[in-house]
């Protein structure tokens, strides 16, 4: 069958990390709370799979406040918000919370936190010395931030991630652009949602992984937050085919999706058929 896939891994719920990578998070939330960082308790971290060296996570950290956002600006699917509180915290200036003093805080507290922590053993016997900080802008010009293993030569990051905000009287999670949150209103997120439940299906008969799934959806849409079904379906499958072994069959539905997509001749929904998958 020209869409048929290996034997699947897991279910769609339960994406999975290395043993190592959840070492080193336990690590580095204990070393948070060690140091008694504003951000211990406050922040967890999506998606990380240590040997994906060019993957975007996203980092949320739960803000212990409440905040009441304000409208500046929407431009077609973005929101973009000043955030009001009353509150005493360095990330607040003048009543309004602040992505900028956010980052900075959060990048003094993750080099103190990762100082403390040394050499880490893993039960896998491999060792980890964590350095990192901050590591320039992402497109929409929100700060990135990357975790560096500095004990090998030529070290890749181990985490490369954004960070975005939650509020305790606010289901939404915000993105910011340095200066100002942003969100994408109610109809592109459910359109995000939905676009990305159905190439996460096809992508997981293609693959068999829900790891790799997981992985490459994280990293297509931390580079492109609009995407439709067919899109997320070819650049997941790039993202999983760089990343994989024996991966014949899926450069070859790669191919044959390029050339639909080129010949404007690709229907989702006949694809999800065609799978058994609707």
């Amino acid at each position: 069958m020209l869409l048929g896939g290996p034997k699947a891994e897991g279910s769609l719920d339960t994406p999975m990390i290395s043993n190592d990578m959840e070492e080193i998070n336990q690590k580095i939330y204990k070393a948070f709370h060690d140091i008694n960082s504003i951000f211990q308790g406050q922040f967890r971290i999506l998606g990380a799979d240590i040997h994906h060296s060019d993957q975007k996570q996203l980092l949320v950290l739960a803000m212990p406040f409440k905040i009441t956002p304000n409208n500046v600006v929407q431009d077609e699917e973005i929101v973009s918000r000043d955030l009001k509180t009353d509150v005493r915290h360095p990330g607040v200036r003048s009543g309004y919370v602040i992505p900028g003093l956010i980052a900075f805080h959060f990048d003094v507290d993750l080099k103190r936190a990762l100082a403390s922590i040394g050499q880490v053993i893993c039960a896998s016997g491999k060792k980890y010395t964590l350095i990192g900080g901050m590591s320039g802008k992402n497109t929409d010009g929100g700060q990135m931030f990357e975790i560096t293993n500095s004990g090998v030569k030529d070290p890749h990051p181990l985490y490369k991630f954004r960070l975005i905000y939650s509020f305790p009287n606010d289901p939404t999670h915000y993105f910011d652009n340095g200066c100002k949150f942003w969100q994408l209103n109610q109809n592109a997120q459910e359109k995000v949602q939905t676009e990305t439940r159905k190439a996460g299906k096809l992508l997981f008969h293609l693959s068999g992984s829900i790891r790799k799934v997981y992985d490459a959806l994280l990293a297509v849409m931390s580079k492109k937050s609009h995407c439709d079904a067919i899109e997320l379906t070819l650049e997941g499958l790039k993202h999983i085919i760089t990343f994989s072994d024996n991966c014949g069959h899926l450069s070859f539905v790669y191919n044959k999706l390029m050339d639909l997509k080129q010949s404007d001749s690709v229907d989702f929904a006949e694809l999800l058929a065609l799978c058994g998958l609707n």
